[in-house]
């Protein structure tokens, strides 16, 4: 009986397919027929750590009201014609996920264009436009297409849309896909700041600052995100943007009680940003204590990229870095010094060997503290860096002798040349009971 009936399904198989050649007007075969697609939208999802424990997505676990999405929409485009544009409404209440949106789409390579909390005319299209019949390619050069985005702000509520999200994603549309699953990227960073007191005073917080951060302007990002380098999205922003120390003043002001390990949280949004000068980005801590505002090298992050989370935990302390200048020179000629809670500034007026030695003092006791990776509540050096160097090159800038930490002495020593000039740098000095690094500028002019 089995053979029997397939057979029959053969046959009349055959005869199905005879009829078709027959037939001018030939229906396209079933894998070029177009498919509906469910366009299911989402924002990241994924694991819950933060880039404070090395992850770099910014999820859900972490989210907050104010950052999903209000309304979404996607460019459907093969070939690079837009076949279709799917403009959602605007939500009763924000979503972290939508599934609303459905196209007939031909199997094929298919490029999706995802966008939340923006408008299709804010990007250069119509929504009034039906895209699937007007055969319209998609604006030249959309993938670098620059956008402006003022994200560094305080609030969520600071975004008059919503945060900003876009991503791009190419997916092969088989004859058998009925959903294709898309996720918009948020277009800022959101850093929190995990404040605490080792000191024995309550310290009251009157502005917070991170360096280098791109600033608020016209198309100071590009409307699609970076390269995926596998860990994290990497920054994509005008060449040509300008940078600021993003300040937050307080208000009202935040106390931070003594001695206490239970963090005080200050929260606020970025652009994506790279650190260029120095190459790693410093967060500063005004307070109510003239001696005691804070600055803390992130030493390990040199960008700041859409999407990223940045928990950064601080201690407020109360170390004083100074320094002793000593210079030998034929003629005897004393340098000026000037220095005070940020910066070193020297005047040499003569040439030689000299010698930068510097010592951290708490302040809350006046107590030294002595220098060595061994000693208990010591401290080290942890970085150097040229900064400026005007004018540049061997023989031609203000050293004969490029200065140099050297810690078995626990100083910095290099040769002033007989020329005029001044250089720039950043000394990164590590407290081994503090956990990170305090950087100090250390400018040294020659006249």
């Amino acid at each position: 009986m089995k053979k029997i009936s397939l057979l029959i399904v053969s046959l009349i198989a055959s005869l199905a397919l005879c009829c078709c050649s027959s037939d001018p007007t030939t229906e396209p075969t079933i894998d070029s027929k177009p498919v509906t697609v469910r366009i299911n939208i989402s924002t990241p999802t994924g694991s819950t750590a933060s880039r404070s424990s090395g992850s770099l997505e910014w999820t859900d676990a972490n989210a907050e009201k104010g950052e999903m999405m209000n309304n979404c929409f996607t460019i459907v485009v093969q070939h690079g014609i837009i076949k279709h544009l799917l403009v959602s409404e605007d939500y009763a209440e924000e979503k972290s996920w939508v599934g609303t949106l459905t196209a007939k789409i031909e199997p094929g390579e298919t490029t999706f264009y995802s966008f939340a909390n923006i408008k299709p005319e804010a990007v250069g299209l119509d929504p009034n436009i039906d895209y699937s019949t007007s055969n319209t390619p998609l604006p030249a050069d959309f993938d670098n297409k620059l956008y402006t985005v003022n994200g560094n702000v305080l609030t969520a509520a600071d975004f008059p849309g919503g945060i900003p999200m876009s991503n791009k994603q190419t997916i092969e549309i088989k004859k058998n896909t009925s959903d294709v699953d898309l996720e918009v990227i948020r277009m800022v960073a959101k850093v929190k700041l995990k404040i605490t007191n080792d000191t024995p005073n309550d310290i009251t917080l009157k502005k917070v600052a991170l360096t280098d951060i791109t600033k608020n302007e016209a198309n100071n990002l590009y409307l699609l995100p970076g390269k995926d380098n596998g860990t994290a999205v990497e920054p994509h922003i005008n060449a040509s943007a300008a940078k600021e120390m993003f300040t937050i003043n307080l208000n009202p002001e935040v106390v931070v009680k003594a001695n206490t390990t239970t963090p005080t949280i200050i929260s606020f949004y970025v652009n994506e940003s790279i650190a260029r000068m120095p190459n790693y980005f410093v967060v500063s801590v005004k307070t109510d204590h003239a001696t005691m505002n804070h600055r803390g090298a992130l030493s390990n992050w040199n960008t700041i990229s859409r999407n990223d989370y940045l928990e950064i935990p601080i201690k407020l302390n109360d170390y004083r870095v100074r320094f002793k200048v000593e210079q030998f020179t034929p003629i005897g000629v004393l340098p000026t010094v000037e220095q005070n809670d940020e910066m070193l500034t020297v005047r040499f007026k003569s040439y030689g060997e000299f010698h930068l030695i510097p010592y951290v003092v708490r302040i809350s006791d006046g107590v030294e503290l002595k220098p060595g990776a061994d000693t208990a509540g010591g401290w080290v050096f942890a970085g150097w860096q040229t900064l400026t160097l005007q004018p540049d090159g061997e023989g031609i800038c203000i050293y004969d002798r490029m200065p140099t930490p050297v810690p078995s002495r626990h100083t910095i020593e290099g040769v002033i040349g007989n020329r005029n000039g001044y250089a720039i740098h950043k000394v990164l000095i590590g407290i081994n009971q503090l956990g990170y690094d305090i950087p100090y500028k250390v400018e040294i002019i020659k006249e």
